[in-house]
């Protein structure tokens, strides 16, 4: 199971999605990338890190352009996710 933390960007992320790419929740998910971005980075999470830096750009994408790529996206996001879920080393993060 993923640290609860994680968790907390997977729903961030799973609600964007259901929120058709709005705004609000795009800069909610946004917001709690960047910042277990920055976690990772100062623990030393490197891998993780990256990960999460893509899912930043990600979600920094304009809602026209993320209806252009429709379930890539999607697909892209969710797999990104796991892979985070699967690091090693990222269980000590417990925010949330």
């Amino acid at each position: 199971m993923p640290p609860k933390g994680v968790l907390v960007l997977r729903y961030a992320v799973e609600e964007l999605l259901v929120a058709g790419w709005d705004n609000p929740f795009r800069r909610r998910a946004s917001e709690i990338a960047s910042a277990f971005e920055g976690v990772f980075r100062a623990s030393g999470q490197l891998e993780a890190a990256g990960i999460v830096h893509t899912l930043t750009l990600l979600l920094e994408i304009e809602p026209p352009e993320a209806a252009m790529l429709g379930k890539h996206l999607e697909v892209k996001l969710q797999e990104l996710l796991g892979r985070l879920e699967k690091c090693p080393g990222e269980g000590g993060v417990q925010t949330g």
